[in-house]
Formats: C-alpha cells, structure tokens, sequence
C-alpha cells in the first residue's frame, strides 16, 4: 500500500479490506492497472490523470480524486458503503467488456484503415 500523510490520518492500515490495494503510479495513456482491476471487478478511485486516456464515467464506472483528501473521502466511502462498492464493480467490469474486448478494439481499428485517417498520404486504402 502508498500510503499519503492524509489519508494515513483518515484511513488506518488494518480498516483497508484485504484485497483492497492503492497504488501510485505515473500516468501516461491508457492505464492497463486500471483496466485490469476493474476486470477483475474492483471498486476504482483514481485520480484524473489516470481515467484520462479512458471513457470511463466518473461517478458511474470510477472514482476520481486528485489529492489526498479526496482520496481518503472516497476510499472510506467506498468501505463503508458495500452498495456503492458492489456498483462500482459491476459498472467497472462492464465498461471494459463492453470498451476493451477484442472485437470492438478490431472494429475501431477496422474503421481508422478504412477511412484513411491512418494514412500520412490522406488516401483510403
């Protein structure tokens, strides 16, 4: 766990839910740790810099926090909230079935060939 000083002050080790993990890490792209914990239907609270690359709704698939307050606000209400919890989970494993599976990334990348919008000439191919 990274933990921050304020949500040391917030949070206590032995609240945290065993298999709950906070994670820093430098954001660039589309963040596959995200992806992957929400395929695997974990709650997320990340910050913006970390749901940027996705079209993930803040409030319905994820969480968003940008500094430590607000991620000790949202952490807490997450595991004290099992509803909440369990939505996030579900909406989470959701959007990337539905946004990051085989075929819809083919077909996206079908559509880019097909208009030419890859071509450094402009012409279809």
């Amino acid at each position: 766990l990274a933990w921050s000083p304020s949500l040391r002050k917030n949070v206590s080790e032995e609240r945290i839910p065993p298999k709950t993990r906070v994670v820093k890490y430098y954001a660039v792209g589309i963040q596959n740790k995200v992806l992957e914990a929400m395929a695997m239907g974990t709650p997320i609270i990340c910050t913006r810099a970390a749901a940027g690359g996705l079209e993930a709704r803040p409030g319905e698939d994820l969480l968003v926090a940008d500094n430590a307050d607000e991620f000790a606000r949202q952490v807490l209400q997450v595991m004290e909230d099992p509803a909440l919890a369990e939505r996030l989970a579900a909406a989470g494993q959701q959007y990337v079935r539905t946004y990051h599976n085989w075929r819809s990334i083919t077909e996206q990348l079908l559509a880019v060939y097909q208009s030419g919008e890859g071509c450094a000439s402009g012409k279809q191919v």
